[in-house]
């Protein structure tokens, strides 16, 4: 080989190595592209999956008459998994309605001499609804809690009714992603947690 010869590594045109290096930047930005859409595109399914539960109170049924209702309504664009929920009064956890009632206002499930229905049952006027364990889709509506004024009970209903502004209530609700919010129902940007934690008293019905 003589002092002028090169390598055959080296004897090649320049546009070869300029080639060969323009499809390397090439396919690196293909796959910045390919992993960057992905992304985005997860994004925007998971945006468009999102939940928000909100927990509200009414006092009059649609036909105006006194009705108490603690409802629970997924404002957002996706289905809630309602994993767990607290029902507090005056900041106390209660596991039951009828355990929340009897506490705020002196409710008796079964109270002496109370109208009975056909069946024989007081007519008490309280409805509960199973909530965690359950899922909400977009624009529907739990009724966590019913308690319609009836002849048997105008005392203990003006009592429960007064007595809103003292429940407060802790909800943890998912994504059908999995990703979890812990909500007091009115904070328009509940905190994100990895899991919903287990409360030690947790409200069933």
């Amino acid at each position: 080989m003589s002092d002028t010869e090169l390598p055959p590594l080296f004897n090649r045109h320049w546009t070869e190595y300029a080639l060969a290096l323009s499809a390397i930047i090439i396919s690196a930005i293909s796959l910045w592209v390919a992993v960057d859409t992905e992304y985005t595109n997860r994004h925007l399914v998971e945006e468009a999956s999102w939940p928000f539960l909100a927990i509200d109170y009414n006092n009059l049924n649609a036909e105006g008459q006194p009705d108490f209702s603690l409802n629970i309504t997924n404002e957002g664009i996706g289905p809630a998994k309602i994993e767990t929920l607290q029902v507090f009064w005056k900041g106390k956890p209660y596991r039951s309605a009828n355990a929340l009632l009897k506490a705020c206002c002196g409710y008796n499930p079964r109270p002496f001499g109370a109208q009975s229905d056909k069946s024989g049952h007081p007519i008490t006027g309280l409805i509960t609804s199973t909530s965690a364990g359950t899922v909400l889709r977009a624009g529907q509506v739990r009724r966590a809690i019913q308690y319609a004024q009836t002849l048997n009970n105008p005392k203990i209903w003006r009592a429960v009714d007064s007595q809103k502004e003292n429940f407060s209530y802790r909800i943890c609700y998912c994504s059908v992603f999995n990703k979890c919010w812990l909500s007091n129902g009115h904070d328009l940007n509940p905190p994100r947690v990895e899991t919903c934690p287990q409360p030690k008293v947790g409200y069933n019905n």
